[in-house]
């Protein structure tokens, strides 16, 4: 039973090295910290969509309607961070 600790603590010990240190330097590379604004027609496109297919699942997924209401949050958030969250941030940040 010796190998399963050491196993173990080598494998957590080496992805929080990964986690430090190189998605750190990756997320630098590629992330870009400008506010892209995201015109109203694109929103209402994504959201009915998103919000159509949530309801459509709901209705007839049977065992799968946990999907349909994570579609129907995902729609009603996006609409959160859109008319309040993005507003605070560029508050705080600016």
């Amino acid at each position: 039973m010796i190998y399963l600790p050491i196993t173990l603590s080598v494998v957590l010990g080496s992805s929080l090295f990964v986690a430090i240190f190189f998605n750190s330097v990756l997320v630098s590379q590629f992330m870009s910290i400008e506010d892209n604004d995201m015109s109203l027609k694109s929103i209402f496109t994504i959201t009915g969509i998103l919000f159509l297919f949530g309801i459509l699942i709901m209705i007839i997924g049977g065992a799968y309607k946990i999907f349909g209401s994570i579609l129907i949050t995902t729609a009603i958030l996006l609409w959160i961070y859109r008319l309040v969250l993005r507003k605070m941030a560029n508050y705080l940040w600016s």
